[in-house]
């Protein structure tokens, strides 16, 4: 018998495709083998030393209590992983679907993964620059023709490092930035398209899966993923984001990646840009699930682990590679002016608490649930 254990953010991950005996998430219900982090102060999500003791502790404890079974641990992002490598070694044994972090560090940089491709595809126009190289004056002079700018720290996720930058505000963003690094700074595109896609990489192919336009909020100068609506395969921007993404997936199968990614892209001037890669799994992985188990196919995580192992069924591949969904997906944070998200929940939707009634304190601008529904149509001229 082999004991699946799941370490991610939430708990929501892993609810909408049956998969795993035990999760150990930052946030989660705290019943049906979930141990979750945050219980009654809802807290922003971090993997510090904090949440990585937490996980390591129930992890050794499940190791040990269950002495005769395989056990397989499986992380959301294989970032927490490594952590958790250096702090008890003898982990490595159990960890499966995970690549070098050499290879993985290179991947998730997003200035050396510009760097490396922006002679393969297309990318914005960028510049490395320190916190002084980052007045507003300056970023005027490097990039003419442009009043608004995004600025990024190298590693970083989910809208947290991300800046986006024009004449009133950059005082106070220059002031979050650390003066010992430097950052990726690109001009902003106006009237873009935000969007995305999963890939999953095996030693033969690229699995291309549903693209989907990205739902973004501004807040506190910066730009955060609050959800996805999904593209038909009959979209200009589909077909032509697919054709980019097998060719950012083959760059990355030759240098030895394996497993499931994400990669971020914008639509501008007629002009696809990738913007980055992710390699783990994303805030929309669970809808791709939940869209994978009503056409009877594998889940994600079961088809990264055949990435790793050998190699996606050709039948099933092709199956993905022509998937629909008309889910869309719908993130809702905390804030304080607007305290009746916790008690005033959309109707006619599959909704994901994780946790959130055990709470009774909240950081500004923590996530609380978010909620799958049925799109009436799938976008099919955007553009």
């Amino acid at each position: 018998m082999t004991f699946k254990i799941w370490v991610g953010k939430r708990e929501s991950d892993i609810l909408t495709y049956k998969y795993f005996d035990i999760s150990i998430t930052f946030w989660g219900s705290n019943t049906n083998n979930n141990h979750s982090f945050c219980t009654t102060t809802r807290l922003k999500d971090n993997y510090g030393n904090a949440f990585s003791q937490y996980v390591l502790k129930y992890l050794l404890l499940y190791i040990s209590k269950y002495k005769g079974l395989n056990f397989e641990i499986h992380f959301y992002n294989n970032l927490l992983a490594y952590k958790l490598i250096n702090l008890e070694p003898s982990l490595k044994k159990y960890i499966v679907n995970i690549n070098s972090q050499r290879i993985y560090n290179i991947v998730r940089h997003k200035t050396l993964s510009r760097v490396w491709l922006q002679n393969t595809v297309n990318v914005p126009q960028f510049a490395y620059l320190s916190k002084d190289e980052c007045k507003y004056e300056k970023l005027l002079s490097k990039f003419p023709c442009h009043s608004k700018f995004i600025i990024q720290k190298s590693i970083s996720g989910g809208g947290n490092g991300t800046y986006l930058v024009y004449a009133e505000n950059w005082k106070d963003v220059i002031c979050n930035l650390d003066k010992d690094d430097v950052f990726l700074v690109s001009p902003y595109y106006e009237n873009n398209i935000s969007l995305s896609c999963h890939l999953i990489i095996d030693n033969k192919k690229v699995t291309i899966f549903p693209v989907s336009k990205q739902l973004l909020r501004f807040e506190d100068n910066k730009l955060y993923y609050c959800g996805n609506k999904y593209l038909d395969n009959d979209n200009k921007l589909t077909i032509s984001l697919k054709k980019v993404a097998t060719t950012v997936g083959n760059k990355l199968m030759n240098i030895g990646y394996r497993g499931i990614c994400g990669l971020d892209f914008i639509f501008s001037d007629s002009k696809l840009l990738l913007i980055e890669i992710n390699p783990r799994y994303l805030g929309s992985s669970y809808l791709i699930n939940a869209e994978l188990k009503k056409q009877n196919l594998p889940s994600l995580f079961e088809l990264n682990e055949m990435a790793f192992n050998d190699c996606i069924n050709e039948d099933v591949a092709k199956r993905i590679n022509i998937m629909e969904t008309s889910y869309e997906s719908h993130t809702c944070v905390y804030h304080n002016n607007l305290t009746n998200v916790l008690t005033e929940y959309p109707q006619n939707v599959c909704l994901f608490l994780d946790g959130l009634p055990n709470a009774f304190n909240y950081e500004d601008g923590v996530y609380l649930y978010r909620y799958l529904k049925e799109s009436k149509t799938l976008l099919s001229n955007i553009i």
